[in-house]
């Protein structure tokens, strides 16, 4: 009997190495969320499962998204050991762009790379160019297409130098945007003589010429 137990202990498969495991699932975090930081706070895992020194993990599913579901499935020696469906903890880190300062709404947005978490990372991350905040932002917050959009050319209610050209005559005059504007794009505009609404293009900041 005694002799049973020895035999059964001494066989008993070993126990799952959680810190290979935790250690596993980071770098898979770290390649499927271009992350730059992870922190497992729940593994999910229990450590009385079977595995060996020699385990290898495989993760699947999506770990960017809240509270995921991912798959472990671990490998010894070619042998599958086990698979397990996991809702670990992370906190997931990203270098992205986020305001340098606190700036108010409507104001130029000065921006630089730093770290956030992706659960903070509300929207598309804004690229190149100059970008104006559509809320209050603090310093160190996201920047996204939520919270900033470009700057435009020339900004709703500036007035600018209206042109109308039929053969080879000009006819100029003062008007008021009566939207954000871009260069090379069409713009509404209000002729403040006639009080009358056209639409033309924008080709500087203050010359809007009609169609």
């Amino acid at each position: 009997m005694i002799l049973s137990l020895l035999v059964l202990f001494f066989s008993s498969p070993a126990a799952l190495d959680l810190r290979e495991a935790e250690a596993s699932l980071t770098g898979y975090v770290q390649t499927q969320c271009d992350a730059e930081k992870v922190t497992v706070s729940w593994l999910g895992l229990s450590e009385l499962l079977p595995g060996g020194e020699g385990v290898v993990f495989h993760w699947t599913g999506n770990p960017c998204q809240s509270k995921p579901v991912l798959r472990a499935r671990a490998i010894e020696n070619g042998t599958l050991v086990g698979t397990w469906q996991v809702r670990p903890g992370l906190e997931i880190w990203k270098r992205v762009p986020v305001a340098s300062v606190d700036t108010s709404k409507g104001q130029k947005i000065s921006s630089k790379q730093g770290l956030a978490r992706i659960q903070d990372i509300r929207g598309t991350s804004i690229g190149q160019g100059s970008w104006v905040a559509l809320k209050d932002v603090v310093a160190g917050e996201p920047l996204t297409d939520r919270v900033a959009r470009v700057k435009p050319d020339s900004f709703k209610g500036s007035v600018v130098r209206v042109e109308s050209t039929k053969g080879s005559l000009t006819v100029a005059s003062d008007g008021r945007l009566m939207e954000d504007a871009f260069l090379d794009s069409d713009v509404r505009v209000l002729i403040l003589a006639t009080r009358t609404m056209h639409t033309g293009r924008l080709v500087a900041s203050n010359k809007v010429v009609l169609h």
